[in-house]
Order: C-alpha cells, then structure tokens, then sequence
C-alpha cells in the first residue's frame, strides 16, 4: 500500500512551515496541471471535528488544485495558527485520472490535567494561581507556556523580586488519553532594592521636590515606612506624579522624556529620569459666557482664581466643578435646581506664558425631585432613614442636601459609610429626578464581659448594648432575628 501513502507530504514541524514532495509511490503527479479534490479526510484528532478542521483549511470537495499549490501551504498555515497542534501533514492518498484524495493527518496539543507550584510559600502559591486562572482542559501550547511565565515572573517585578525565574516542565499523565501535568518551579531570588534615583533634565525643580512628590518609590535608606523596591504600578503612578507635581507649579507642557533603570549587582538597581520642564506659565484674562442666573463678580468670588496666578488646570478644574467641599462654581447652580447645568473651562488662548480662560455655562432648567426611595435596608424600618433625608419629592434638587442626608445617614451608626450613596435617575424632558438612597447595614449590637478576682471568688459582669432596638416589634416573632431591631 505503499503508492496509497505517499505522493505529497507537506509538514509543519516545530513551528515553520516545510514542504516535501516525496515520490515513494506512481501517482506521477505532474507540477503545474490542475487536479480536482475528490475527497478530503482527517486522521489523528480526538476531541476535534474532523468538518471544523476541513472548514478552517478553506479546501473544499471539487476544488481545484496544483502540486505544489500556495492553498494547501494557506491551509496549514491556518491550521499552525489555532494552537492546537504539534504536527500537520497534507497528503495524496489517492489519485483517480485528474481527481486526488488528501489525507490531513494531524497530531493534537496535549491538554493539562492539572499543574502544581514549588519553590515558595503557600501564600504566594494562591496568588499565583489567581495570576495563572489556569483550568483542567486547557491546550497546552507554546502561548500558554509563554503566558503563564510571564505572569509569574510579573507577579514577583510588582513585589521587587527583578530576578525571579520559572522552570515549567511537562509530565505525561497516564491517568488521561494525550494529557500533561504542568510543573511550575519558582525561584523568587532576593528583592532588588533601589540603590539610587536620579533626574536631568531639571533645572526649575530641585531634586528633592521631585523625589518627594515620588510616593511609593524610595531610594534604600531614606524610607523609613516604606520599602525600597520597584513595584511597575506604584512606579508609574509615581511617574504620572512627577508630571502633577510640574502641571501644579505652573509647568503645563513638562513631560517625561525617558526613565531608565539599569543594575547595579544582583540586589540592587539604580533609577534615572529625563525630563522636559518646558515654560512656567500663568492665568491670564477668566471670563464667564453663558452665566444669566449669577452675575460674573459672584462666579468670580467663587472661583477665586485671578490674573497673574500660577497656572494650574487640576486647581482651575477643582474650583469649577471638582472642590473636595462643594464649594466650587458648578456647585452654586447643582445646590438650586440646575441639575443639568454644565460648566466648562476652555483655555482660549495662549500668548508667551499667559493663558486667557474662558469658562463656559449652559445653564439649563430646574430639576425637581419627583421620587425618593430606600434600597439596602432589611432590618431598619424605612420611616428611620426618611426622617434624616433631606430631599423631598416636590423640592429642587440640590448637591448639597443629597451631601447632608449622605453625612446624616452615616451618623445614625446603623450603617456601613463607605457603601451610603445616592443614585439619580434625571429625566431632561420633564425636568425631574429620581433619587435612590442605597445603603448596606451593619451589625450595631454589642456584648461586654469583663471579670475579675475579690473575696476569695471570681467576681465578673456582662453587658448586653443593642442599638436600633425596635420596641413596637417585641410581639412579633418574625422580627426576633435574634431580636427585634429597626426604630
């Protein structure tokens, strides 16, 4: 059977694609002429549909094709870009006048059974495989391989340990048909500390302002709270720091040009960063358009921004719209109904180092508040929490009301203050809105015991504190969970 084997092997070893004619039998197939696909096969899957794979090729039953032909080199290259095996081979089974029958006999990836982590402690073993997200299934190809080193060694650069490595070995598991365990033996080595940070670039701003506004990276020696390592996130958050710090000082245009780190041994690393200052500059004429509900001495009392002030848009941002307190230009139309106001800074222009801004307001109409609900309660009694709202349906919404029923809510100590939060739902055509109060309880119950020793006897007293008791529910046995709360 020898001349129903062999007339064209095209094989994908490895990971590049070769092609061979190998005449081992008679079908005498001439370069150049035109053969029609009588039929096509697949041998050597398990888990794959032998359809999807003739599909993916793009050769169909009465294709025409020529030997060598750039379809079957297409084919297999498509077939290579699944990952799904480790060896493709096309060949001429048959040969009947003009029509061939290809065979593609492919040998499948095999798929991971389970995988194990040595070489550090439990701890850092469950993060890792939060890291990997790796399940039972999965093809195990070169990506893989690849992509789980990374994580790994990614893993321990955030912690500082610059020369972690990873040896990943693959044991056949006889348990399953084509199957491997994954090994993953980790070497965390010693955490690489920073020996020394270093700017250019910088003739405005002195080293030590720049390495202060620097939060979480610190030189070996001079942290006392914090550690010196190189973590990447907290190091460009850092970087992106750098760059505020320069925009606060009136350096809008300062960038960082290049930041390199380069070792100095096996534990320690230097870090330098080129910058670009660029001009210092500061504001210019502010002008108010669209204000007709407040006159511009009012907005600019607010803004409290005047011509000849160092530039700076986080500060021109926070006095429009963004103030930590409400006390911002945008706040005095938010706390008198303008919920759908928009104020807006717009640099106009820009001479020298002078910026002339224009902060531009569309006013829009008064929102009234068509409904208030509760959402989040399941012990405390509604009529609790409305008694401290102070948004009712009927009134104009206002900021500054939602911010006191927020401060009010969290000050009965029934519940979780970071999860107290509002939620409006605006309606601009009929000029209302919704407001959802979302809060999340938390337990408010205590238990003191104390004790202590007199009178040849152990003397001791137990005090019960429950707050948000609920009186009225006492005869209600459905309200003793342990008992009843809610007023």
């Amino acid at each position: 059977m020898k001349n129903t084997l062999w007339a064209l092997i095209l094989t994908l070893v490895a990971f590049t694609t070769t092609a061979q004619v190998v005449q081992n039998g008679d079908f005498g197939l001439i370069p150049g002429i035109d053969y029609e696909v009588a039929g096509i096969t697949v041998s050597g899957v398990q888990d794959l549909d032998p359809n999807v794979v003739i599909m993916l090729t793009n050769i169909r039953v009465g294709d025409n094709i020529q030997f060598p032909d750039p379809k079957i080199s297409d084919a297999i290259r498509t077939l290579w870009r699944q990952q799904l095996f480790e060896n493709i081979t096309f060949s001429v089974v048959n040969k009947s006048g003009k029509k061939v029958y290809l065979d593609i006999r492919l040998k499948e990836l095999p798929k991971m059974s389970k995988y194990f982590i040595t070489g550090v402690k439990k701890t850092w073993k469950d993060d890792i495989r939060e890291e990997l997200d790796l399940r039972a299934g999965k093809v195990v190809n070169e990506n893989l391989v690849v992509m789980s080193r990374n994580k790994i060694q990614s893993y321990f650069r955030e912690k500082g340990y610059l020369n972690a490595s990873v040896d990943i070995t693959q044991e056949r598991d006889t348990s399953f048909n084509n199957a491997v365990i994954l090994g993953f033996k980790v070497k965390s080595g010693e955490r690489v500390k920073i020996g020394e940070i270093s700017f250019v670039g910088n003739e405005a701003v002195a080293d030590k302002v720049l390495l202060k506004a620097m939060k979480n990276t610190k030189m070996k020696g001079k942290a006392i709270f914090k550690v010196s390592k190189l973590r990447k996130k907290e190091y460009r958050e850092d970087l992106r720091a750098l760059v505020a710090k320069y925009n606060g000082m009136g350096y809008r245009d300062a960038r960082i040009i290049r930041d390199t780190n380069y070792r100095v041994d096996d534990e320690l690393i230097n870090i330098e960063i080129t910058v670009e200052e660029g001009r210092k500059y500061y504001f210019g004429d502010i002008s108010f358009v669209g204000n007709t509900k407040y006159d511009t001495p009012l907005l600019r009392s607010i803004l409290k921004i005047n011509r000849g002030d160092i530039y700076d848009s986080q500060h021109l941002n926070e006095r429009v719209s963004f103030d930590a307190n409400g006390n911002d230009v945008a706040s005095i139309y938010l706390n008198n109904g303008y919920l759908f106001s928009q104020v807006v800074p717009i640099e106009k222009n820009v001479q020298n180092d002078t910026i002339d801004v224009e902060i531009r307001i569309q006013e829009g109409r008064q929102a009234t508040i068509r409904k208030v609900s509760i959402t989040g309660n399941e012990r405390t009694n509604d009529h609790v929490i409305y008694r401290e709202v102070r948004t009712r349906p009927g009134d104009l919404f206002s900021k500054a009301m939602i911010q006191r029923t927020i401060r009010e809510l969290s000050q009965l100590g029934y519940f979780d203050q970071t999860q107290i939060g509002v939620n409006p739902v605006p309606d601009p055509q009929t000029g209302t809105v919704d407001l959802e109060y979302t809060v999340v309880e938390k337990s408010t119950s205590q238990l003191e015991l104390q004790g202590g020793w007199g009178a040849n006897r152990v003397v001791g007293t137990l005090g019960l504190n429950f707050n948000n008791f609920s009186a009225k529910n006492i005869g209600n046995k459905r309200a003793w969970q342990p008992l009843p709360t809610g007023d």
